[in-house]
């Protein structure tokens, strides 16, 4: 079945170790294409020549880096026209005016709607994901330093205002699995049909690494 509402922008939000990326992955592998703001923005970063740390130096740009990344997903849109992709996840978003600035300079096709996934999980299950990453182990983390210096972080940045907008909310407490089967039902909504996880896949790319 084609999707109802095609080249839409699907925007997968929510706090650190909440299931962002391997949402994304999985969607790539039903055929649509990924942005990752966060590469783009610490692309920037790299190039910049700044002393700063890159979280201090995100909060000081505020909005600067919003061009580049509007660039990136309007050829992302045309890369799904071009290859009949379903149509383009975006991930790495932690600030509503960033998402309303890429959904008013990227218009859908046919004045379709773009889509908010908002996903959250319990405290304790987000740390637990966190301490098995191999890209984010930190030594000595505890659960309330956790909570604090990295969900507070999420927050600070204003990721929980995103929630209020969302056209869905996903309670992500569970396995891949678990993921697609309430992640699928919801979308069938929107005219996607989506193939089940691969037996022994693993859906998070950082993990891969």
């Amino acid at each position: 079945m084609a999707p109802l509402w095609r080249n839409t922008m699907i925007f997968i939000v929510g706090h650190h170790d909440t299931g962002k990326s391997t949402l994304a992955r999985f969607l790539v592998d039903n055929g649509f294409l990924h942005v990752e703001t966060g590469d783009i923005v610490r692309g920037i970063f790299r190039s910049s020549g700044t002393g700063l740390p890159f979280g201090e130096w995100a909060k000081q740009n505020g909005h600067h880096f919003d061009d580049h990344i509007i660039d990136s997903v309007n050829r992302a849109k045309d890369q799904a026209l071009r290859e009949n992709k379903q149509d383009v996840v975006i991930t790495g978003n932690r600030q509503l005016e960033g998402i309303r600035q890429i959904r008013q300079s990227v218009e859908p096709l046919e004045q379709r709607k773009h889509l908010i996934v908002y996903m959250e999980a319990d405290s304790e299950i987000l740390f637990q994901r966190h301490q098995h990453r191999n890209d984010r182990r930190v030594q000595d983390l505890t659960i309330e330093s956790f909570k604090r210096d990295i969900l507070g972080y999420d927050k600070e940045m204003g990721v929980e205002r995103i929630r209020e907008e969302a056209d869905l909310v996903l309670c992500n407490n569970c396995n891949i699995l678990g993921l697609y089967s309430c992640f699928s039902s919801r979308f069938k909504a929107y005219g996607y049909q989506l193939n089940p996880p691969l037996e022994g896949q693993d859906y998070c790319p950082m993990r891969r690494k």
